[in-house]
C-alpha cells in the first residue's frame, strides 16, 4: 500500500464517521454517469484531447501486445 492509502486506513480507524463524512463530501464533486447506455470498455470512452495525449503511450503498447479484449476503434 501506499504511505496515502495507509494514512487513510489509521485516519479511518481512529475517526471512521469523520472519514465517512469527508468521502460523502468528496463524491459530491465527481462527476456523474455520462448516459445511461451500456457500460463501454475504458479505451472506447472518448477522453478529451488532455487525456489522449497523455495515455498515447499506454493505448500503443496495449494495441502492440494485444491486451484488449474487442476491437479498438
Amino acid at each position: 500500500m501506499t504511505p496515502l492509502a495507509k494514512v487513510g486506513v489509521r485516519v479511518h480507524g481512529i475517526a471512521p464517521a469523520t472519514t465517512l463524512h469527508a468521502l460523502a463530501l468528496v463524491e459530491r464533486f465527481l462527476p456523474g454517469p455520462v448516459d445511461s447506455g451500456p457500460p463501454r470498455p475504458g479505451h472506447d470512452v472518448d477522453l478529451g484531447d488532455v487525456t489522449r495525449a497523455a495515455s498515447t503511450l499506454d493505448r500503443t503498447s496495449a494495441q502492440r501486445w494485444h491486451e484488449h479484449d474487442d476491437q479498438i476503434s
